[in-house]
């Protein structure tokens, strides 16, 4: 803060992530991961160490918990996969970076029925690819390959919205 400079450019988060994977207890042990640089050991070294031990002595019980949401039964690696080819076709038509309109995990959650508060199903995202995301799911929209690019189109098959 005193520098002025953006957090990444004092240490990454990947950098971050490893120091408290590795745990250094002593300047020697954080010198050797990489990433962080001579100046930034110099400078905030110690306050780095100690933010290290004062993590590590929270108990267990303290830590917060992350809730894992259940996989489906079925494996939704190639949905996924397919949604994925789905979003970028939508992402190109309408000039977005893909990881903007949808990320892997909401691909993930929509693939095995998790439709709750899902980003993908609220607002612009759902007017560009979330309907279609669905309806591909659902058996109504299919991908094939025509003059090598993905086309998307509608099926045969009747929705059941019972």
């Amino acid at each position: 803060m005193r520098r002025d400079l953006p957090r990444r450019w004092v240490v990454g988060d990947e950098t971050l992530v490893e120091v408290a994977r590795r745990r250094p207890d002593t300047l020697a042990a954080l010198a050797e991961i990489r990433g962080l640089n001579p100046r930034a050991l110099g400078d905030g070294g110690s306050g780095l160490l100690l933010a290290v031990a004062e993590g590590c002595a929270v108990p267990e019980a303290d830590l917060p918990r992350i809730e894992r949401r259940p996989r489906a039964i079925v494996d939704v690696e190639g949905v996924v996969e397919l949604m994925g080819a789905l979003v970028r076709v939508r992402a190109a038509e309408h000039s977005i970076a893909v990881p903007l309109l949808a990320t892997r995990t909401d691909l993930e959650r929509l693939a095995s029925g998790d439709r709750a508060d899902n980003p993908l199903l609220a607002g612009w995202r759902r007017s560009i690819v979330g309907d279609d995301l669905v309806r591909l799911v659902e058996g109504e929209l299919a991908l094939r390959v025509a003059d090598g690019k993905i086309v998307v189109e509608e099926t045969d098959r009747v929705p059941d919205r019972s």
